[in-house]
């Protein structure tokens, strides 16, 4: 039996109590005591709201102790609470949010402070709606203004198929001035129209910080791994995401758009579509840096890039790189298709193919690229419409980027930080990479490390100590 919770109601000067069963719709409403049709039962099919307004109308015409049960109904329908958790709602006192219900109820208010208070299993969105799953919270016209703490909790399993509607996503529309911080979205399955990304559908002068997304995105146009559509601010996120669609896709933001900012964020999930791909972002008309992309793009049409598919109106591309390969038609390169304001100090080194306007760098310039560069041995491209080409050797010194007016310094290996300067490097063995970067390297000091490399080939290794017979663990795993 689901928990229930007593609400004790006065009316025509008689009380009673109506006891909420969490998680559930109304299917029947049972008279435990009083008046002529105590043994009777109601069936009806509605939200619990309706059940308290039966309830009180019963009680008004006679029935003076009353008790409404709500049972569960299979899975159909889309579940509503009338109970409101702890919390004013306020940003002192925020409406905590212990499960995917009451996670769904912040649609009934749009303005108030909400606070996770633990991880949500969202498995059973799955079955909610005929299968259309979660129902985003706002829309265009009612945008989420209040502010959501997710509190470092994780949201896991998040089921949303709306195939013909817009704005989709845990939020469908984030107004300004709301605020979503430390929301972490793992295993979501994600898909809409138009303006589709995990965490919002559209962000409308929002501002979004300290927040990721892990699973599947796909649409039709506007599709980003964590946002669809972006006018606000985006800020300190992540996508580990595969974005699928037709234009306007990135795996982080869809479009960044004049208004839009993103700044240290990355994504690292492949992204496929046909035109406006790109690693991070589809189409820029914002600002994006001090970020990167480090998954593959592919697409069957035109303006695709490693970072961004196109640089266009008053977008600005800054302090940026990709690793990822990339493959499309026309308008093609390392780190944007097509550029048409402003790329500076940034970089590419992924494979890069495609059939006309293709570079390593930037496949078509219609404006400025500075102290820009592309490695043209790993990307297999001599050729850019923007930048300067160089070696390996060449992208792993310093000298190249500090006579470029790059703002870097040396640091000893790649796990150390100096957050003093946007770009680090280790000279002679690294690319450059930005300071605020996570180390996600695995440290390898003796034999047993080094033997331990075997059970995940993907990881990132750096080998912290000359490994001899006196070094740990040799007679164990190396002699």
């Amino acid at each position: 039996m689901y928990p229930k919770y007593p609400l004790t109601i006065g009316v025509c000067r008689a009380e009673f109590q109506i006891y909420i069963y969490r998680s559930c719709t109304i299917t029947r409403i049972s008279l435990l005591e009083g008046g002529p049709f105590s043994e009777g039962e109601i069936f009806m099919k509605t939200e619990k709201l309706l059940a308290i307004g039966l309830a009180c109308m019963l009680l008004a015409i006679g029935f003076t102790n009353a008790v409404v049960g709500i049972e569960k109904d299979g899975l159909d329908d889309n579940p509503s609470s009338v109970e409101k958790s702890l919390g004013e709602g306020t940003l002192n006192d925020p409406i905590m949010i212990n499960n995917v219900e009451e996670l769904q109820n912040m649609s009934d208010d749009l303005e108030a402070h909400y606070e996770l208070a633990s991880d949500i299993d969202a498995s059973e969105t799955k079955t909610w709606n005929d299968g259309a799953g979660f129902e985003p919270i706002g829309d265009w016209d009612n945008r989420f203004t209040g502010v959501f703490d997710g509190a470092g909790y994780v949201i896991s399993k998040l089921h949303i198929n709306r195939t013909d509607d817009v704005d989709v996503g845990l939020f469908g529309v984030v107004g300004g001035p709301a605020g979503i911080t430390n929301v972490g979205l793992e295993d979501m399955n994600i898909t809409g129209n138009q303006r589709v990304g995990g965490l919002a559908g559209s962000n409308s002068w929002g501002s979004i910080q300290n927040s990721y997304a892990m699973g599947g995105v796909s649409g039709d146009w506007l599709v980003g791994g964590l946002v669809g559509d972006n006018y606000g601010e985006l800020r300190y996120s992540y996508t580990v995401a595969n974005v699928t669609g037709q234009g306007n896709l990135g795996g982080l933001v869809g479009r960044n758009s004049w208004d839009g900012v993103v700044t240290n964020s990355y994504a690292t999930g492949s992204v496929e579509g046909n035109y406006d791909v790109g690693g991070l972002v589809g189409d820029n008309r914002g600002a994006v840096d001090h970020s990167y992309a480090t998954g593959s793009v592919s697409a069957t049409g035109n303006n695709i890039g490693g970072l961004v598919g196109r640089n266009s109106g008053s977008g600005i591309v800054s302090n940026c790189y990709a690793t990822g390969s990339v493959n499309g038609f026309n308008e093609v390169g390392g780190l944007a298709g097509r550029n048409e304001n402003i790329i500076e100090k940034s970089y590419s080194i992924g494979e890069v193919t495609g059939n006309e306007f293709v570079g390593g760098l930037v496949g078509m310039n219609m404006h400025m690229v500075e102290d820009s560069f592309w490695d043209m041995d790993t990307s297999g491209r001599s050729n850019s419409d923007g930048g300067e080409g160089k070696t390996t050797e060449e992208m792993m010194e310093i000298e190249l980027f500090s006579d470029a007016g790059w703002d870097i310094v040396t640091v000893p290996d790649p796990d150390y930080r100096d957050t003093d300067y946007a770009w680090n490097i280790v000279d002679a063995e690294t690319y450059p990479f930005l300071s605020w970067e996570e180390s996600d390297l695995v440290e390898i000091y003796d034999w047993k490390d080094l033997h331990n490399v075997r059970e995940n080939l993907t990881d990132i290794y750096f080998l912290k100590n000359d490994l001899t017979p006196d070094t740990d663990h040799y007679d164990e795993y190396a002699s």
